[in-house]
């Protein structure tokens, strides 16, 4: 058992950023998934990145763009002096 947890640990501190942004968006490799989903379910750490990660993520993809008042009226301006 001791074995398998320092092999584990040696596999998890090989884990970066990227491959778990990869992992979530399902585009990680058969084996990096299988390392990454080894690693978060027996490092609490690997765990509260991905977790972290995957909040900011989410944030992210909720936030509404729009340009501001000025830039549409700029746009409406100039369309329209170029008729």
């Amino acid at each position: 058992m001791d074995s398998i947890t320092i092999k584990n640990n040696i596999l998890m501190e090989k884990i970066t950023t990227e491959q778990l942004i990869a992992y979530y968006y399902h585009e990680a490799s058969e084996e990096t998934t299988s390392i990454i989903e080894l690693a978060l379910a027996n490092d609490w750490n690997v765990r509260e990145e991905y977790d972290q990660l995957s909040k900011s993520i989410q944030g992210l993809q909720s936030i509404e763009y729009s340009p501001s008042e000025a830039t549409v009226n700029k746009i409406l301006e100039y369309s329209s002096s170029q008729v």
